[in-house]
């Protein structure tokens, strides 16, 4: 499962097997590329609204808040935030509800 962003010559993958996040996000000052993120150390993404009405959309990893590019389509980016945190979330010890998900992604989304 990808998502593509707008800014950057990237990409972001989530394993459905084991439920890591893969960040293809090319060179350059605060990229990952070839990174893995486990579902242990997975925090949550985010959505943020810029001051050029974009959608920032960040990861949160271990102690980490990445951002990842933005986007226009803040519904397109819920929608696979919330798949993809669903899948990520399957795949730790002790996972967490649907409807907890789904809160933490509207939390982030109205933040």
């Amino acid at each position: 499962m990808f998502i593509n962003l707008e800014d950057r010559d990237s990409s972001v993958c989530v394993d459905f097997a084991e439920g890591n996040i893969l960040l293809f996000e090319g060179t350059g000052p605060d990229c990952y590329h070839g990174a893995m993120v486990s579902p242990e150390d997975f925090r949550g993404f985010a959505l943020n609204l810029t001051e050029r009405d974009e959608w920032e959309v960040m990861l949160r990893f271990g102690d980490i808040t990445h951002v990842l590019g933005v986007t226009e389509s803040v519904e397109e980016a819920t929608r696979w935030l919330r798949k993809a945190a669903e899948i990520i979330r399957s795949k730790m010890p002790t996972a967490k509800t649907a409807s907890e998900q789904t809160q933490e992604v509207h939390e982030l989304a109205t933040a």
